[in-house]
């Protein structure tokens, strides 16, 4: 089974998953609260147009398992702040943009989980005016990739992805920080 965003809910101590009720472990209902509860996403892109953002993801559901594996859903704004790459070219008005955002957090061995942040589905595109010309158009947030991250309070883990070369190169880098909560 696939499990997707939104797709478990915690109900007084059982799992509700695809309409079958499983119970939740003792030992994650004895630690409620005691685990991952944020996350932090600072990132950037370079390569032409660039985004800078910022987002503090409050994770408020889990589905844990009696095999110490669980998935965990969030939520949270991102400020953008979003540049011309043209010389010359400035933003008069949009940017930056909050943007909405989803994250979940996947661990397979609970040691450690991927993290995978994502625009909201009701989020919409943001119209950003860029001069001399006045150049409107919309943008969306760029979401960084999944990255893997130790499952340890206040880690900070860095990531890199790149596309293409030479003048084409698009290149997003940032850090995934897990903070736990007492």
């Amino acid at each position: 089974m696939t499990l997707r965003r939104g797709s478990g809910a915690i109900l007084a101590g059982t799992v509700a998953l695809g309409g079958a009720r499983m119970p939740v472990p003792a030992q994650f209902q004895a630690a409620a609260g005691a685990g991952p509860c944020r996350i932090v996403w600072d990132g950037a892109t370079k390569g032409g147009d660039t985004q800078t953002a910022h987002a503090d993801l409050k994770l408020t559901r889990n589905a844990p398992q009696a095999d110490g594996s669980f998935i965990m859903f969030g939520e949270g704004d991102a400020t953008v702040t979003y540049q011309p790459g043209r010389a010359g070219a400035r933003v008069t008005a949009g940017s930056p943009f909050t943007a909405k955002l989803e994250v979940t957090l996947t661990s397979a061995d609970g040691k450690t989980a991927t993290v995978d942040i994502d625009i909201a589905p009701d989020e919409g595109d943001h119209t950003v005016v860029v001069d001399p010309g006045g150049f409107t158009f919309a943008t969306e947030a760029e979401m960084p990739p999944p990255v893997t991250v130790p499952l340890k309070d206040g880690v900070t883990t860095p990531y890199t992805e790149s596309h293409g070369s030479g003048s084409m190169k698009h290149e997003k880098t940032g850090t995934i920080t897990l903070h736990y909560c007492p």
